[in-house]
């Protein structure tokens, strides 16, 4: 469907109504003046001299009143143009406050100096913004809430299979059912802590701990923290970054997001393979890559990462929870993040921007 410009038909139709307005104006003084010069030029002109100065008159009219109209036909189309433009100015401010609203936290529009034309419709978007962040308020608190609730009856079946377990035949049939109890028992806590982990970083939206960090340290210690678990699988990590790239951010956030991607990384690479880590800063942005070994992901996978409980692996632990995490700790670190195969490993290349 073709869109069209209210400014420029506005646009066409002032001109298309000024320049009838004008023409039909002098058109209509042009008559009235040529039938004066026709009824004084005897009086005026006598003899055979009459016809021809009547001639040189209405060229002289004519050329009077249609050639400033000629002229000034752009300066009046330039005038049109800035006062529309001008006029337009509360729409374009208006887009740009709307662009630049968090989906996550709506704020209402503020409407001093709004024109009396657009009141209705900011009005009409406030109430829809204030009953949208309720609605998502509301649905934050339910999965919270519900996720509390899990806790305590989780750990309790948790606990009686550990206890059976004591007193079953290892080997036994009762035994791998127990084992298998255990596992999903497992995999629910770790859901259940990673919807916790949601929840209070969508809370954290709020939250001003914005602050100085040295980007590179931190890496260094997140994975240094994390190599324990890839020396399970004799994996080669290697860690590339200056010694110092200081970002302001919120550390915390920032933690988070590395765990998840450092600890996706060690995870889906195969035993004996290899996990790259590397920092670098392109004008105001860092970089963190991080590249594994893996099987890598399909490009239709690739698009769904930050589903939640969308998981690439069924055979593999985790509860699908992992990225939208990562994704919600970018959002509130105003970064961006990229995934694509990883050319040099065969595995998958994350790239993490964030503001320096």
């Amino acid at each position: 469907m073709r869109r069209f410009s209210i400014e420029r038909r506005i646009l066409a139709v002032s001109l298309v109504t000024l320049l009838l307005i004008w023409v039909g104006g002098m058109g209509f003084l042009y008559f009235e003046l040529t039938h004066e010069i026709d009824e004084l030029a005897p009086h005026l002109f006598p003899g055979q001299d009459a016809l021809e100065h009547t001639e040189e008159l209405r060229e002289a009219l004519a050329t009077t009143l249609f050639y400033p109209l000629i002229a000034g036909l752009p300066l009046l189309g330039g005038a049109l143009l800035l006062v529309i433009y001008t006029g337009f100015r509360p729409i374009r401010q208006l887009k740009q406050t709307i662009e630049s609203q968090d989906p996550s936290a709506l704020k209402p529009l503020p409407t001093d100096q709004l024109p009396t034309e657009l009141m209705p419709m900011v009005s009409a978007l406030n109430q829809l913004f204030a009953r949208t962040s309720d609605l998502v308020a509301r649905e934050k608190r339910l999965t919270a809430d519900a996720a509390h609730e899990l806790r305590t009856p989780l750990a309790t079946i948790q606990a009686n299979a550990q206890s059976l377990q004591t007193i079953i035949t290892p080997g036994s049939e009762h035994a791998d059912l127990l084992a298998d109890m255990l596992a999903g028992c497992e995999r629910a806590k770790r859901a259940i802590d990673q919807m916790l982990e949601l929840a209070r970083l969508e809370h954290d939206l709020q939250a001003d701990d914005i602050q100085s960090i040295n980007l590179a340290e931190l890496v260094r210690q997140e994975v240094a923290l994390l190599l324990p678990m890839a020396q399970q699988k004799q994996l080669e990590v290697e860690l590339e970054a200056p010694d110092v790239l200081t970002i302001t951010n919120r550390e915390a956030i920032l933690k988070t997001a590395l765990t998840n991607l450092l600890s996706n990384a060690i995870k889906f690479s195969p035993v004996s393979g290899r996990v790259q880590v590397s920092i670098n800063q392109t004008a105001s942005i860092a970089i963190v890559r991080i590249e594994d070994s893996g099987a890598g992901l399909t490009p239709d996978q690739i698009q769904r990462l930050g589903e939640r409980f969308f998981r690439v692996d069924s055979n593999k632990p985790g509860t699908g929870l992992g990225w939208s995490i990562v994704r919600q700790c970018v959002e509130l670190m105003h970064g961006r993040i990229k995934a694509k195969p990883s050319a040099a490993l065969g595995g998958l290349l994350v790239e993490l921007e964030l503001p320096t």
